[in-house]
C-alpha cells in the first residue's frame, strides 16, 4: 500500500483508497500447503493458553482429540501447551481451533523449533567429561 493511497479523515481515521488491493494469500488452498508442508522437519513449539478457571473441561476434551498438543504445566487460568506437529501450518490450525473453543480468552505461541528429521534421527554422541589423566 502506497502513502498516497491513504486518505486522513477530519476526524481522526483513515479511509482506504479504492484503488487498495490487498495482498494475495501464498498458498490458494489446503493442497498447496500439505505438499510444502512435507518437507521432513518436525516442528516443537510451547503455546500459552489463557482461559476461564470454567474452561480447563473443555481443553482437556479438546487435547484428547488433539494428539499433537499435550499439557506442560497448568495453572488456575493458564496452561503451558507442547505442540509436535511436523508443519507450520498445523500450528496455526492448532491456536486458531484453541482460540474458538469456549472460555479460551488467548493463545499465545511462546517458542517454536524447527529440526530436520534427519537430525533427530542420529544417535546422540555422548562424551564422559574428561576427569584429569590416566597414570
Amino acid at each position: 500500500m502506497v502513502l498516497a493511497d491513504v486518505h486522513q479523515r477530519a476526524a481522526g481515521g483513515l479511509i482506504m483508497d479504492s484503488r487498495y488491493q490487498p495482498p494475495r494469500e501464498r498458498f490458494s488452498d489446503r493442497d498447496s500447503i500439505q505438499s510444502e508442508a512435507n518437507k521432513g522437519e518436525q516442528h516443537i513449539s510451547s503455546l500459552v493458553v489463557m482461559h476461564r478457571p470454567d474452561a480447563m473441561p473443555v481443553l482437556r476434551t479438546f487435547l484428547e482429540s488433539r494428539p499433537a498438543l499435550t499439557i506442560a504445566a497448568t495453572g488456575e487460568c493458564r496452561c503451558v501447551l507442547l505442540c509436535e506437529t511436523d508443519n507450520q501450518r498445523a500450528i496455526v490450525d492448532h491456536i486458531d481451533a484453541l482460540e474458538a473453543l469456549p472460555g479460551i480468552i488467548n493463545v499465545s505461541l511462546i517458542y517454536h523449533h524447527v529440526e530436520s528429521n534427519a537430525e533427530l534421527d542420529k544417535a546422540a554422541e555422548l562424551q564422559a567429561p574428561s576427569r584429569g589423566t590416566d597414570v
